[in-house]
């Protein structure tokens, strides 16, 4: 008998649950800017404000979107 490489499969009655997303303010997007500016790593800004590292390194890479919306 050969295991499943992906785990149990869940039957058709089973779904998991889907995370909702949570959108953030132009402020705490500005904060990350601001912080990343001033030398601040990003690993520090991801501790500091409790966010995915993911949320503040897609912030980071898009610094001029951000500006160009709060001007």
């Amino acid at each position: 008998m050969m295991s499943s490489k992906w785990g149990a499969a869940l039957s058709a009655g089973e779904m998991k649950a889907k995370r909702s997303r949570k959108s953030l303010s132009f402020e705490n997007k500005l904060e990350i800017v601001k912080c990343h500016k001033g030398g601040e790593g990003g690993n520090y800004i991801v501790r500091t404000l409790q966010l995915p590292q993911f949320t503040v390194s897609t912030i980071i890479k898009q610094v001029a979107s951000v500006k160009k919306a709060v001007m």
